[in-house]
């Protein structure tokens, strides 16, 4: 084999090689990113046991509050806006013991 070639594989060699480390840098950025995600998304809570605001809460958010089902959340829409929790209690079907399971996830902005 000539000189010539033997330098062409012995520098592409060493591009492979050098390759190599980067693609490990990569993997690890992957794999730091993916961490990243992972603690966000266990940190963050879960939006269905969390505060809500009936003023702004989507039908499905207000429907997982204890003691209200699909058809008393599209009540509570229809009668927006709030000011305090004692106003929940003009919507049709919500009394004091309603409102009482319910203040503990209210929260007016």
């Amino acid at each position: 084999m000539s000189d010539a070639f033997l330098k062409f594989v012995e520098r592409r060699e060493a591009q492979i090689k050098g390759g190599d480390k980067s693609k490990t840098w990569l993997w690890v950025l992957i794999a730091l990113a993916c961490a990243g995600v992972l603690v966000f998304l266990l940190m963050r809570g879960d939006p269905l046991t969390g505060p809500v605001d009936p003023n702004t809460a989507s039908a499905e958010l207000i429907a997982s509050m204890d003691g209200i089902g699909e058809e008393m959340a599209k009540k509570i829409i229809q009668g927006r806006p709030y000011e305090k929790p004692e106003d929940l209690m003009k919507v049709p079907g919500i009394g004091e013991k309603t409102l009482e399971k319910m203040k503990p996830r209210l929260k007016f902005d």
